[in-house]
């Protein structure tokens, strides 16, 4: 008693969980969680109209936040997911049986011959498992490759908020280079209509001007560049007065545990894993496909004048002609590729990540040590050059070189500060998971 009830539970289950439905956004909380523990921020469930524009401060996680409210691309992502979802679903179910029938007159056309049959393609029922398997691997692999996407986004939103702020910084300071060399050219052209000055040294003050004109122009570009950059990653037009504010920078001490928490949480080498597990799956059912491919099972029913009859019957591919080989063979080379890849993809993440760290040290030296220490030392030059021009022992020319000179270097300051910055990002982008773009070109390419 106990076996066929077992059995016809079986084959319930089997065919309840055949017939299971497609249901959009099931996987949608996975990653919204998965999203909010690597970031701290949460992804709305569905895309919202962005303000237009915008204007204001922006800090970095401002924009984090409006890239995950407002980017039509991370919602495309998530769509991304659904057609991953829909065929781990179409895997699990079974082929549709097919019905086919005649029916036959004789001549008298009195009593009709009747011939029916239902057939199933069994192969389908007996690889099910594997298949399932196999989308589910394959769908855990589109999952992991939109969380990176979605993290990456809002690594690129903070980068491009700090591009913006440097942008900005660098564009005031250089409009106050452009005063200082007007006000040097002037002074220039006084003391050589008086005579007191050569035309050569006159030129080099005009040709100074010049430069730091086209060095403003440059400046206002890279604002407009910034600007756009920070629009699209954002999905939200930014106007031109608004302006980047700069949060708290991080720092990493443990090089060991940088590492390997990199490698832990690398959801480039997730989803690798999960690529790879799909195809050792692909290989056991390249062994199976040849003897299950067309292998249907069928049940008959025939009437002939006052004779029934029913029964069973099977079809069975016969490998006469393709035994297998070429795609068990295709399959198990397609499958070491990718793990040798993978071995050279986790090498790279781990140099990048060592790498990264490295940079993090230098820039923040640079930033919170040398950068301060080199624009006290040229405003105590400065102070010195106006003591010197107070007590009429320089020109306004000296002066105004010094200047120029103090601004250059806080200009610097501020490229080291940017530099800082955006390594600290990536260093922060490394531990979220998100495998910096260069590292997967070609991986890409060849698949």
């Amino acid at each position: 008693m106990y076996r066929p009830v077992t059995a016809t539970l079986g084959l319930l289950t089997l065919f309840t969980a055949a017939c299971a439905r497609y249901e959009p956004d099931a996987r949608l909380p996975d990653v919204r969680a998965d999203v909010a523990s690597r970031t701290g921020l949460g992804l709305p469930a569905e895309l919202q109209a962005s303000p237009t524009p915008f204007s204001g401060e922006l800090s970095p996680d401002d924009a984090a936040r409006m890239a995950l409210q407002f980017n039509p691309n991370l919602h495309a992502a998530l769509e991304d997911l659904n057609v991953a979802t829909a065929r781990e679903v179409q895997a699990g179910l079974l082929i549709n049986p097919t019905l086919g029938g005649q029916i036959l007159f004789e001549e008298d056309g009195v009593r009709p011959m009747l011939d029916f049959g239902l057939a199933f393609e069994l192969g389908r029922l007996l690889t099910r498992g594997r298949r399932m398997r196999l989308t589910t691997a394959e769908r855990e692999q589109v999952e992991a490759e939109v969380t990176e996407a979605i993290v990456q986004t809002m690594v690129e939103a903070r980068a491009a908020t700090i591009s913006l702020w440097a942008a900005e910084q660098q564009l005031a300071l250089q409009s106050e280079v452009v005063t200082v060399h007007e006000a040097a050219a002037n002074a220039a052209q006084i003391l050589s209509d008086a005579g007191n000055f050569t035309a050569g040294d006159l030129a080099m003050h005009r040709r100074a001007l010049v430069q730091s004109r086209f060095a403003l122009g440059q400046a206002q570009l890279a604002r407009i560049d910034a600007l756009e950059a920070l629009s699209n990653v954002t999905g939200t037009i930014i106007s031109a007065d608004a302006s980047a504010i700069l949060e708290a920078m991080s720092t990493f001490t443990n090089e060991e545990a940088f590492i390997k928490t990199t490698l832990e949480n690398s959801l480039t080498l997730k989803a690798e894993r999960k690529r790879i597990e799909a195809l050792g799956i692909q290989v056991g059912l390249a062994n199976v496909s040849v003897w299950l491919d067309g292998l249907e099972a069928e049940a008959a029913f025939e009437r002939e004048e006052d004779d029934t009859a029913a029964g069973f019957g099977a079809t069975l591919s016969l490998p006469i002609f393709d035994g297998g080989r070429a795609r068990t063979g295709a399959a198990r080379a397609a499958l070491e590729a990718a793990e040798l890849r993978y071995r050279a993809l986790a090498f790279a993440v781990a140099n990048r990540a060592r790498a990264i760290l490295g940079m993090l040290e230098v820039a923040k030296t640079a930033a919170n040590d040398l950068s301060p220490d080199l624009l006290v030392q040229t405003g105590n030059e400065f102070d010195f050059e106006q003591r010197q021009l107070n007590g009429m022992q320089i020109g306004p020319l000296g002066l105004l070189a010094a200047k120029a000179k103090q601004l250059e270097n806080q200009i610097a300051a501020v490229e080291m500060q940017q530099l800082w910055a955006l390594t600290s990002i990536q260093a922060d982008a490394l531990k979220s998971g998100v495998a910096l773009h260069g590292l997967t070109d070609t991986e890409e390419t060849e698949r």
